[in-house]
């Protein structure tokens, strides 16, 4: 079941999302897309997201057995924050 959230960006969206792909890419998933909207994959994980000025609204559609959606969701909030 998908599931979405939104996630203040503050600051520059491109960076963010720029240092957003940095750490997923980390954890073994890969964010594809523009600051507008994109997509993301990887260790079972798979979602989608769309700017919305400084918001990212963010949908997952499958997170691995050893996750919950909410996990996978502080996880991104966490990458969002630094």
């Amino acid at each position: 079941m998908a599931a979405t959230y939104r996630f203040p960006l503050g600051g520059d969206p491109q960076a963010k999302l720029n240092l957003l792909k940095m750490k997923a890419a980390q954890k073994g998933v890969k964010f594809v897309g523009t600051v507008d909207h994109g997509s993301f994959s990887g260790m079972g994980l798979q979602g989608s997201y769309v700017g919305e000025g400084s918001e990212i609204v963010v949908t997952i559609n499958r997170v691995p057995i050893i996750y919950t959606v909410d996990q996978v969701a502080a996880m991104i909030e966490e990458f969002l924050r630094e």
